[in-house]
């Protein structure tokens, strides 16, 4: 838990908003889950479009807005705080190399 702590907070630091994105309004990159999905969804459109588990502690999440023009990743621990690790733009898919599909 602490490694992957850690790990989060030196992302934090090293990583700035691509961009066209700013941080959330307060500077802030750390919120409640549910506020940090509001935030993602209301000012830029932001759905998860992918998931994975680190070692049972933490949630890893890739957000994309419809017309790709952002992304984020963020990281949410088991204490339910969610954290914007790094924002992007110009996102493209391309296929799963596993089942061939997009």
């Amino acid at each position: 838990m602490r490694l992957v702590l850690l790990l989060a907070c030196l992302l934090l630091l090293t990583t700035t908003p691509a961009y066209g994105q700013k941080p959330i309004e307060d500077g802030r990159k750390c919120l409640p889950r549910e506020q940090m999905l509001s935030f993602l969804s209301h000012q830029y459109q932001e759905d998860a479009q992918a998931m994975g588990v680190v070692n049972d502690n933490a949630l890893v999440e890739l957000f994309v807005s419809k017309d790709g023009k952002t992304f984020s990743v963020v990281v949410t621990m088991t204490n339910k705080w969610s954290c914007l690790v790094v924002t992007g733009s110009h996102w493209r898919y391309k296929k799963n190399p596993f089942t061939d599909e997009t």
